[in-house]
């Protein structure tokens, strides 16, 4: 599998999946989507395990595993998101805006220079951030690249997913 579609998919789980798809997602392994084909930055994977660890509930793993993400990041654009991670860990809300703005900005610089990608549209893996950060009861802001509004999290959100037949508790 190419990283790039795990990681979208993983981010897509983590938005906006409940606790079962987290750890059907956190127990995915590395293997499956490591492409000896497909160079990418160790630091990729190293947030991936990071991320799945924090799912897992081992909070020291995942802030070791963030911090040499963010120590080991060969691409500058990237770091703020790990940062951003690393933040949620620590439950420091005011950094976690800070860094997850920081990497907004560099994710809309980005995809302005393609913009016919899909992918574009939002930012998937700082919505997945954000669902986390709401989930650790930190409070997150709704804009262009980050539709929180859209997360089953969001408040109110319990409501449309009742009306849709899915019940607030298949979020939780």
């Amino acid at each position: 599998m190419d990283p790039g579609y795990f990681n979208l998919a993983f981010a897509t789980l983590v938005a906006f999946g409940g606790r079962e798809e987290w750890r059907i997602a956190a127990g995915y392994p590395e293997t499956g989507y490591r492409n000896p084909n497909v160079t990418i930055d160790e630091a990729f994977y190293t947030e991936i395990r990071a991320v799945k660890a924090w799912l897992q509930g081992d909070e020291d793993l995942a802030r070791r595993e963030g911090q040499k993400a963010v120590k080991t990041c060969h691409e500058a654009v990237q770091r703020p998101g790990y940062r951003a991670f690393l933040s949620l860990v620590d439950n420091d809300q005011v950094s976690f805006c800070e860094h997850l703005g920081d990497r907004v900005k560099g994710y809309k610089k980005q995809y302005q220079r393609g913009p016919n990608s899909p992918e574009g549209f939002v930012f998937l893996f700082g919505l997945a951030l954000c669902r986390l950060a709401q989930e650790r009861g930190m409070s997150v802001e709704d804009g262009a690249y980050l539709p929180v509004r859209l997360l089953p999290s969001f408040p109110g959100t319990e409501l449309y997913g009742a009306e849709m037949g899915l019940g607030a508790s298949s979020y939780r």
